[in-house]
């Protein structure tokens, strides 16, 4: 009786070892990461250990690896793109595009050039306007295929109070199109095309300047 009572209890440690690792092996999920040209590298971490930048998994090119579940935070790094952290939560098998807007310090290298053609467009949609107005504050924001600025009133001076009007324009099969006409305050009812994001950030070069 005692043997079978120790024959028993081993055959049920046996199983509980079989299905804690079978457990384990099924939390590994199949993730294909896509990562644009831009990035040479991702580091992927465990949610956990971010902070000490403790045992990262590299990669510098699309394909499917294994990870557990869990969250995990994925750093980029290349040359013209932004470096913040994407969280992403394990679940199943799944696919993961990596694709981060360029670095702020990039978009300013590249600001003259699409200033330039954007106050050509303007010229030429509301010459009026411009004979009066020109940009200031510019951004790009994203990829650079969208852009933000201010028009000031060339007579605006210190004693005289800021006659600013915002705009947008957007590059679409790599012609830039001024969205809408430029206004005090840009909303999303108008410019329902714009992202909230860019919408805020051109309102905050009015309420700023």
């Amino acid at each position: 009786m005692k043997k079978k009572i120790i024959i028993i209890s081993i055959t049920v440690i046996v199983l509980m070892g079989i299905l804690s690792y079978l457990s384990y092996l099924l939390s590994f999920k199949d993730i294909s990461f896509v990562i644009n040209s831009d990035v040479s590298e991702i580091s992927i971490y465990k949610k956990e250990n971010i902070d000490n930048k403790k045992d990262p998994k590299k990669i510098s090119s699309s394909q499917t690896i294994k990870l557990q579940t869990g969250d995990y935070v994925i750093v980029p790094s290349g040359f013209k793109i932004s470096t913040d952290q994407i969280s992403v939560s394990i679940t199943k098998n799944t696919q993961i595009n990596i694709n981060p807007k360029y670095s702020n310090s990039y978009l300013k290298t590249l600001i003259p050039g699409v200033e330039n053609i954007i106050s050509s467009i303007l010229l030429e949609k509301y010459p009026g306007i411009m004979t009066t107005y020109k940009i200031t504050s510019s951004s790009l924001f994203n990829k650079g295929e969208w852009f933000g600025a201010l028009l000031e009133n060339k007579e605006s001076n210190f004693n005289r109070k800021k006659d600013l009007f915002g705009f947008v324009a957007y590059k679409d099969n790599n012609v830039w199109k001024i969205i809408n006409y430029p206004e005090l305050i840009l909303s999303k009812s108008v410019y329902k095309t714009v992202p909230i994001d860019i919408l805020n950030g051109i309102n905050s070069l009015i309420s700023n300047y």
